[in-house]
This record gives structure tokens, sequence and C-alpha cells, in this order.
């Protein structure tokens, strides 16, 4: 009967581990990479070993129409920055005519006031926003920054709450390992009394063999 391989847990709180270990591993990693740098044909892409990311096609795997069309634009950007903001839009309409229209040029000077009227009402708009922004942008900030410190401290009571989790499992698995490496002392202790004990046997057998002879 064959039997599959089965991995054995380290037991990092009762296992030796030399003071000088940590270094060692560092220079191994140093050492690797310095052979990538020096290398010829270096890779392109050192992650090359792991699970994509999803298609550029498919971006419902996100939570909100919001990420998903922002997921969309970085994948088409290829990671890249955004272009500038474009503000053609927050320009005033002012008339682009060259020349200046006639006495009897209607359909100009109509132009030309309908763009003087658009580019009114823009400006009026612009003005009555920043009026409500002076009004009401700074209690708006104010009502704001108190929701992120909410959240900021909810997150940090979830982020303790964590902590303790992982400090109460880290007790337990300590506690564990603690006990089993008594029962593998023991074994282990009657293990070499039992190799001695094999021996002894052996070298009597041997002894007793030559004896007879």
């Amino acid at each position: 009967m064959s039997y599959a391989p089965r991995p054995l847990e380290s037991l990092p709180y009762v296992d030796y581990i030399h003071p000088d270990y940590e270094t060692y591993a560092l220079s191994l990693i140093e050492a690797e990479m310095k052979d990538m740098e020096s290398s010829s044909t270096p890779p392109t892409n050192y992650l090359s070993h792991l699970p994509q990311n999803p298609p550029s096609s498919s971006t419902s795997h996100l939570p909100t129409p919001l990420l998903n069309n922002e997921y969309a634009s970085t994948v088409k950007r290829n990671g890249g920055a955004k272009k500038t903001t474009d503000f053609t839009d927050y320009n005033l309409l002012l008339a682009k005519s060259s020349v200046a229209p006639t006495r009897d040029d209607i359909h100009t000077w109509k132009k030309s006031l309908s763009a003087t009227k658009a580019s009114y009402e823009h400006s009026n708009t612009t003005l009555m926003n920043l009026q409500l922004l002076q009004e009401f942008g700074a209690t708006k900030w104010l009502v704001h920054n108190k929701s992120l410190a909410t959240l900021k401290q909810g997150l940090a009571e979830e982020l303790e709450q964590s902590k303790m989790s992982v400090d109460g499992i880290n007790t337990v698995r300590k506690a564990e390992q603690e006990e089993v490496i008594q029962k593998i002392g023991g074994l282990g202790r009657k293990w070499e009394e039992l190799v001695t004990s094999g021996n002894a046997l052996e070298l009597e057998n041997a002894r007793l063999k030559k004896q007879k002879r």
C-alpha cells in the first residue's frame, strides 16, 4: 500500500532558529536580485508565473459602475497616467468670427448675440456656484471630514479586533505546539532507547553466534 506524502507543519514557537538565519535569507535574496540585474536577458515580467488579471473586456467583477468604468479606462491606458483634464466646456462661449459683421449681416449678428447670451448665462451660473460654495462649502467639508473620521475610527476598531483575533490564534497555536513538542521529545527519547536496545541486541546476537562457532 502506497501513501501520498503528507506535509508537516512547522513549529515556529518551539523550533530552534539560528540567530543569523534572517541575515542569511536576506543575503540569498540580494544575490538572486543581483543575478537578475546582471543577466544579459533579464525577464520582462517578474510576475509572469502568477495568475493574470481579469481580461480588459470583463469589468463586471467590480461592485459599482464607477469602478468598472475606471478600471476599463486604466486598462485602455495600459496603466498610464490620465491626460490633462479638458476644460474646454468651461470656457466662455465667445463668438469666434474673424471678420467683424457688417451692419446688414443679420445672421452673424444673431449668432454673436446668441453666443453672448450663452456666455452671460455661463458666467452667471459660475458666479452662483461660487456663492453657494462660499456659503455652504465649509460646512459640507466639515461634514465630510466628520464622516471620514467616523470611518477611520470604525476601521481602527476593526483592525484592533483583527489583531486581538490573530493574537488569540497565535496564543492557542503556541500552547498546542508547546504541548506537542513535549510529546515529540518523549517519543524521541523512546526512539533513542529502542535504537540503543536494538543495537545492544544485535551486538549480543553477533557475540553469541561467534561463541557458537
